[in-house]
């Protein structure tokens, strides 16, 4: 490469820094109140480069955002701002780091469409890019069940998820290590199935625990017992049933928190 290309492609890509850097800069100038404006040049102090670099990028995002849906900053309260900054500093994965920039762009819109509570930079730093995708495509599913563009179940009118439809859902975003999308429809026993089905299921079960010890999820049982109580005296009564074996099932909801925390971690041009 002649002296004159390398000085060029050199000049571009400190140029294209610096762009992001003052977008960085602007964000960080936007939703850092007083006297947090003062912390903005600790924040260089103490992360290191790498840190340092992820935080850029990652704010420069949140700004591009909110240009993107003619947006301007606002002011974000101390308790989100710095908690979330902090946390998203040490995130080096590109899709994580995407959910990152969503969430602090919809922490600072003016118009807070969808707020963010104080409790969702803890959340979604339990969360790895498979409990995202799976949520991600969750939403798809419930916004295009409830068009009526794509029914979920027919026979299932409680409002939830099957655990069968939830793995289906996990095989189409693409997560499963092993097995094609679909395997699990027939059965959900691993017993002769193979080592492969066992550890599929295994990491949706292991995802499926995260998503409801953080409150996205909830799982329940339907149909719920017949209570039938006891219609006489006598110890022929006593000893009767209070209720009726049935065969239940496990089924799965968004909570409201679930759903107000997808939704604070898509970007505006995507609501």
């Amino acid at each position: 490469m002649d002296p004159v290309t390398k000085a060029a492609i050199s000049a571009a890509g400190e140029k294209a820094a610096d762009v992001l850097k003052s977008e960085s800069q602007a964000f960080l100038s936007a939703v850092l109140p007083e006297p947090g404006k003062a912390l903005g040049g600790w924040f260089a102090d103490w992360i290191n480069a790498s840190r340092h670099k992820n935080l850029i990028k990652i704010t420069a995002q949140a700004k591009r955002n909110l240009a993107e849906a003619n947006l301007t900053p606002k002011e974000v309260p101390l308790n989100i701002i710095h908690p979330a900054l902090e946390v998203a500093s040490l995130e080096e994965n590109d899709a994580l780091q995407t959910v990152w920039a969503n969430l602090l762009a919809n922490a600072a819109d003016s118009a807070q469409t969808n707020p963010v509570q104080v409790s969702f930079v803890s959340t979604l730093r339990e969360l790895s890019t498979r409990e995202v995708t799976f949520l991600e495509s969750l939403h798809k599913a419930v916004n295009a069940d409830e068009k009526g563009k794509r029914p979920l179940a027919p026979h299932f009118k409680i409002g939830g998820f099957t655990e069968e439809q939830l793995l289906d859902l996990y095989g189409q975003a693409g997560l499963l290590r092993n097995l094609k999308p679909g395997v699990f429809a027939a059965s959900l026993e691993v017993d002769g199935h193979g080592y492969e089905m066992e550890t599929d299921l295994s990491d949706f079960r292991g995802m499926m625990d995260i998503l409801i010890r953080n409150r996205i999820l909830k799982e329940y049982l339907y149909p719920k017992p017949i209570r039938i109580g006891n219609y006489g005296e006598g110890p022929i009564f006593s000893m009767a049933s209070s209720s009726i074996e049935i065969e239940t099932q496990r089924a799965y909801q968004i909570t409201e928190f679930g759903s107000a925390f997808v939704n604070a971690c898509r970007a505006q041009r995507e609501q």
